[in-house]
């Protein structure tokens, strides 16, 4: 026999394991009930749990401050859409809504509640303190529980909608800005014209064109209650102010160019019982201060009374004895206009 060979018949042999036996009934019920009480133990947890979320979310998120708070939270992200939307904003279609876009909100921060009052019968009234644009300011809000979201979340919707109506009354134009955003008072110059803007808010009014300009004026609004009309009053600006001397001073120019006592339609002019020697000559010595006030008709501007001076130099005859003899002299005048705009851009001055 070779070395190493195994001999046939004494080698290891494999046994298959015998399968266990089978649980009895009593096993089986057994088994069956510890799974059911793992299963149900496992469940209830879960049930505990989502109790647990429920509660919390209808105490905080789904709760009345917290369904102001996240209308609050929509006005500090300028997100107007979201606003809009929550339940019982309503608009009014009698007003103009050119302020209801982000670029009209003021910057609102520091939003915290100050008091949730329960009035009873699913009511709330939910005070919030907060800062729009830089000043304090503190709002109270009505709400009103309107049954379950989902089956188990809080709904809420505002009993009085964050909404009012601004009333403007712009004058001399009809033309302004609101938080820089352009409007148009659709009522016309003088008139009342409303405009829609969510509350809280900061609302700086001005304007600013070329000849007019009207003072910034802020109007905080930190309630739905009606609010006094606003007046803007717009302004003759520096600029025009400046048009309308030049353009007086070139019309004065223009009438001391002519080498007569009386120019024809100028304001300044003399009188001489002698005979005059030579051509008069006419130099404005003293151009009228200008001021600019509104007209009585919409979109005229007047020119009030203003006073100037032309130098007068002419050399006379005497009818009495023949001499001749040279006069230099500051003749007085006072001019007033009604100043109109052009389609161009441009003034026109009417005396008065």
């Amino acid at each position: 026999m070779t070395s190493g060979a195994v001999e046939e018949g004494t080698g290891p042999t494999w046994q298959p394991t015998p399968p266990p036996p089978p649980l009895t009934e009593a096993e089986t019920k057994a088994a069956r009930t510890r799974l059911a009480i793992i299963w149900g133990v496992a469940f209830g947890f879960l049930l505990l749990a989502f109790a647990a979320i429920v509660i919390t979310l209808n105490s905080t998120v789904f709760s009345a401050s917290g369904f102001v708070s996240a209308y609050l939270q929509s006005l500090s992200r300028h997100d107007i859409a979201s606003a809009l939307a929550m339940p019982g904003v309503t608009t009014d279609a009698d007003a103009s809504d050119s302020l209801l876009r982000r670029d009209a909100l003021g910057r609102l921060s520091r939003i915290e509640l100050v008091d949730d009052e329960d009035r009873g019968g699913g009511e709330h009234h939910v005070t919030y303190s907060y800062l729009v644009d830089g000043t304090p300011g503190r709002t109270t809000f009505v709400v009103q529980h309107t049954g379950p979201r989902l089956g188990v979340f809080s709904g809420w919707a505002f009993v009085e909608s964050p909404l009012t109506t601004l009333e403007v009354v712009p004058r001399n134009t009809v033309e302004f800005e609101v938080n820089g955003v352009p409007v148009v008072a659709a009522a016309g110059a003088g008139q009342v014209s409303a405009f829609q803007v969510l509350v809280p808010g900061a609302y700086t009014f001005t304007h600013e064109s070329l000849y007019l300009e009207a003072e910034a004026t802020t109007l905080p609004v930190t309630s739905t209650s009606a609010l006094e009309p606003f007046v803007l009053t717009a302004s003759a600006s520096r600029a025009f102010v400046d048009a309308v001397e030049v353009e007086l001073a070139a019309y004065l120019d223009r009438c001391a160019e002519e080498q007569v006592l009386q120019p024809t339609g100028c304001p300044f002019g003399k009188q001489i019982a002698n005979r005059i020697v030579g051509a008069p000559q006419w130099a404005i010595s003293d151009y009228p201060r200008v001021e600019i006030l509104p007209g009585e008709q919409i979109g005229t501007w007047v020119v009030p009374p203003a006073h100037g001076a032309a130098n007068l130099t002419v050399d006379v005859m005497s009818l009495f004895d023949g001499s001749v003899s040279s006069i230099s002299e500051d003749v007085p005048f006072t001019v007033s206009y009604i100043i109109t705009f052009t389609a161009d851009g441009g003034i026109t001055l009417t005396p008065r």
